[in-house]
């Protein structure tokens, strides 16, 4: 059975050309099976516009047959317990209580039941969410921005300063240094920052750490040279779109990517209908992963997204 991943823009292509039912029957036929994600449904929910939230919501909802047992943001804080486990035990702690995981899965799965009962979003609890994701989103851009000026020079070097004082120069330029560095900032912010933007992260994994783990010393050696890859794929994988990123125009979206990007480590056929995001991923498929299927691009130009589909669906594999 053939596991389908669609971008949030296919979903938009699909229901705009008016093929909802012909995909679905497309998707049935083939004997393949397509999973929404939260980003999907987060994206749809931020549309502005009521009426025309309602109908790529209906896409949503009818094409997709299951939903992510559990959010990336989940996943990613698994491998990185697991690793913490193998390199610093120390700073975990034993987790009393477990409720607080288990409700926020709960509530993680049931947002949709409640899209496909077609209950109304909650404007104050989605404006919460929506403000810290803007607020993300604005932090990210300014970020790629500045690194992408910093990769341009010639030295592409980048100053780390450590809570104690030390200092290292991580060179900008190496992919594979690259999406450390960008981890070791990341789950930083995260616990020890409490950057609202990133709360899902402390959510799931702050429980298991003793309190100022990550101020420990040897965090950036942690980050920089001890963590493996293959132990942190979807973590390394987000920190790798992240640096492909910096070579493309910076946009808005570019936040959403990240975390769209983790499907495609699940999924046999992963479409988008962004040309730049697919650039991107066929750039890191082809240097940094050739055993993964590369992801597939719809052109939205094109008269019909399940002519598209169909094709992509009779391709072996």
């Amino acid at each position: 059975m053939k596991r389908l991943y669609f971008d949030t823009n296919v979903y938009r292509f699909v229901s705009a050309k008016g093929e909802i039912e012909r995909v679905a029957e497309l998707i049935s036929s083939h004997h393949a099976v397509l999973t929404a994600s939260s980003g999907n449904l987060f994206e749809t929910y931020a549309i502005a516009d009521a009426e025309e939230r309602k109908q790529e919501l209906s896409a949503l909802v009818v094409l997709a047959d299951s939903f992510e047992s559990h959010p990336e943001s989940w996943r990613h804080a698994v491998e990185l317990r697991h690793e913490i486990k193998r390199l610093r035990p120390k700073w975990l702690r034993q987790v009393v209580s477990k409720r607080e995981s288990r409700d926020f899965l709960r509530a993680h799965r049931a947002r949709w039941a409640e899209a496909i009962a077609g209950v109304p979003v909650d404007p104050d609890a989605y404006g919460v969410y929506k403000r810290d994701s803007e607020e993300g989103v604005s932090g990210v851009r300014r970020a790629q921005k500045q690194q992408r000026e910093e990769l341009n020079n010639e030295s592409s070097q980048f100053t780390l300063v450590s809570p104690n004082g030390d200092i290292d120069d991580v060179k900008l330029g190496d992919p594979e240094v690259y999406w450390r560095l960008d981890c070791l900032q990341a789950w930083y912010g995260a616990i020890e920052k409490h950057n609202p933007a990133s709360r899902d992260y402390a959510d799931w994994l702050g429980p298991y750490l003793r309190p100022g783990s990550f101020r420990d010393p040897s965090y950036r050696s942690f980050w920089l040279q001890e963590v493996k890859g293959e132990a942190l794929p979807l973590n390394r994988l987000t920190g790798l779109v992240w640096f492909y990123q910096l070579k493309k125009k910076i946009t808005h979206g570019n936040a959403a990517d990240q975390l769209h990007a983790s499907h495609w480590f699940k999924s046999d056929l992963f479409v988008t209908a962004d040309r730049t995001f697919h650039e991107i991923l066929t750039d890191i498929a082809v240097r940094h992963y050739p055993g993964r299927p590369s992801p597939a691009l719809v052109d939205r130009s094109a008269s019909s997204a399940a002519d598209q589909i169909e094709n992509l669906l009779e391709l072996p594999g």
